[in-house]
């Protein structure tokens, strides 16, 4: 102490490096070593605390003294030079929007992901990413590991999850929006250790899964007709089988229907784009046109425009509960005098009368009568 050092010389993991003074009494100096990158010195100096060696002598000629220093636990400085590991583990899973496993409380969407639900990233690096300047190791968020999900622009915020299995155990949530990008939801993952080393990219879950996001509702429904199995295609009796034929542009899971306000029995490829939904004519169901109701959603669960009409075609199925009567089968009657003036007849007029009937009957048996005007 107290001495003004004059020639000091120091190594640093093999190399002698020039001091620069940094105090006017010569007391203090700063030496600087570059971190090399070649095979041989990481293959002596990767995961070693630096070695540091002093050659000095004191301006009054004292002999020169060697030392290697000491370095305190809290001060030392360790190389690195070995990128980090891939995450032995990444998952992705879908909660809705009330944070509930999609798995768990709507099986038929699980691999899909609509507005409002969250993709949730789990990730389990093999090394601590927290840098454990006080740190207790726990809670700890790394800025040094960058998370997007889904395509978005933004970098996700992490959370720490650890456990006694997974101590270094992260978290990253997107929920999804009208924004977000439809298709399979890609990953990428960009991080570093703390010693700055970059790991390869990590674009891919490591079991392969990855969500589907779909934000778009299905398409209005192209084609509904509706048939009878009555010979009289366009009516129905009790017991006859009334079906909806169904077409749509994209796919959609098996439709709800309802025929006449009875469930139908709907068949055909679920996904799909073609269905057949049939209800089976009952002595209770009131006369008159069979009133039709059609619900879809696409594979991801978003619901369609509900459909309560017939497109082109067969258009309607009247059901009939009875015997034919005057009032309730012909359709329209029309009577006619060959007269020059329809409306009346002298000896000799034909007279015509035309009935048009509502369902297909034999010829009827038709009488004529006058009445005074």
């Amino acid at each position: 102490p107290g001495s003004i050092l004059t020639n000091t010389r120091v190594i640093v993991n093999g190399e002698e490096l020039a001091l620069t003074e940094t105090d006017p009494k010569g007391s203090k100096y700063t030496a600087k070593h570059a971190v090399q990158h070649t095979d041989a010195y990481k293959s002596l100096y990767d995961g070693k605390a630096a070695s540091i060696t002093h050659y000095f002598a004191d301006k009054a000629g004292n002999v020169e003294s060697v030392f290697t220093t000491a370095q305190p636990e809290n001060s030392r400085v360790i190389v690195d030079l070995t990128p980090p590991e891939p995450f032995p583990v990444v998952t992705m899973a879908v909660l809705d929007k009330d944070g509930n496993a999609k798995a768990d409380v709507d099986a038929d969407h699980a691999g899909y992901a609509v507005s409002g639900d969250w993709i949730v990233l789990d990730l389990e690096p093999a090394e601590d990413f927290c840098d454990e300047l006080g740190d207790d190791g726990t809670g700890c968020v790394p800025d040094v590991v960058r998370v997007r999900i889904c395509g978005s622009d933004q970098t996700h915020t992490l959370a720490a999850a650890p456990t006694a299995a997974r101590p270094f155990a992260l978290t990253a949530r997107y929920q999804i929006d009208a924004s977000s990008t439809n298709g399979a939801c890609a990953v990428e993952i960009t991080f570093e250790d703390l010693a700055g080393n970059p790991g390869e990219t990590i674009r891919a879950t490591t079991d392969g899964f990855a969500a589907v996001v779909d934000t778009v509702s299905p398409s209005k429904i192209t084609s509904v007709t509706i048939a009878s199995s009555n010979p009289v295609t366009h009516l129905a009796k009790p017991g006859d089988k009334i079906t909806l034929s169904i077409e749509v542009a994209e796919d959609i899971v098996t439709p709800v229907v309802e025929l006449q306000g009875v469930t139908a029995t709907v068949t055909g490829q679920s996904p799909g784009k073609v269905f057949s939904a049939v209800v089976v004519a009952t002595d209770s169901m009131p006369e008159g046109r069979a009133s039709i109701m059609i619900y879809q959603e696409d594979r991801a669960g978003n619901k369609g425009e509900d459909t309560d009409t017939t497109t082109g075609g067969a258009t309607e199925v009247i059901i009939d509960q009875g015997p034919p009567t005057k009032s309730s089968l012909v359709k329209d009657a029309e009577i006619r005098s060959s007269n020059g003036v329809s409306t009346l007849a002298t000896v000799g007029d034909v007279i015509t009368l035309t009935l048009t009937f509502w369902e297909g009957v034999p010829p009827p048996t038709v009488s004529l009568t006058t009445r005074n005007a």
